[in-house]
């Protein structure tokens, strides 16, 4: 398997974990704090909501910045 699967693989089962274990209808933040959490145990260097680029003809420069994804 390759590097970029085995650690795609452990993001998807750390999300899938966190998820069955809260359940639905949780704030997104709720979520994100413990995907966090349960990343750095795992081993992982992680950063959150970091500014990246978007590239796309339908985003004008502003509106690039305000996008949360």
């Amino acid at each position: 398997m390759f590097k970029e699967e085995k650690l795609t693989n452990l993001i998807l089962g750390k999300a899938f974990e966190v998820h069955s274990l809260l359940g639905p209808g949780l704030l997104e933040s709720a979520y994100r704090d413990c995907l966090m959490y349960e990343l750095v145990n795992a081993g992982l260097r992680v950063k959150r909501e970091l500014m990246l680029p978007l590239i796309s003809e339908l985003l004008t420069p502003r509106s690039q910045n305000e996008r949360k994804f």
